[in-house]
């Protein structure tokens, strides 16, 4: 058997479409990562806001939601949503309390 050889031509566009791959690659991984801290520090920023808003303005909402839960009421009115598997009775519970 014979050895076939390849052209310089043939070599060439087989280097320049791994450069041209490679390159790209690198684009793709570089952008995906951008957008990913920035998707990142959005939610943050998000979460923070949420956080600060909270605790500004609803600390006494948390109180009053921990009050609530912490009864004998709302584990009776829990119990009878799981076993019923209906969150609404919460909901409900929650919206009819004084």
């Amino acid at each position: 058997m014979g050895h076939r050889r390849i052209s310089l031509r043939t070599r060439l566009n087989i280097m320049i479409v791994a450069v041209i791959l490679a390159v790209s690659a690198g684009l793709v991984i570089t952008g995906y990562r951008a957008h990913c801290n920035k998707v990142d520090e959005f939610y943050f920023e998000r979460c923070e806001e949420a956080a600060v808003t909270a605790s500004k303005n609803g600390g006494y909402m948390i109180a009053d939601i921990w009050d609530a839960v912490s009864t004998d009421g709302f584990r009776q009115v829990r119990e009878r949503a799981v076993a019923q598997n209906d969150e609404e009775i919460i909901r409900e519970w929650m919206r009819s309390r004084p």
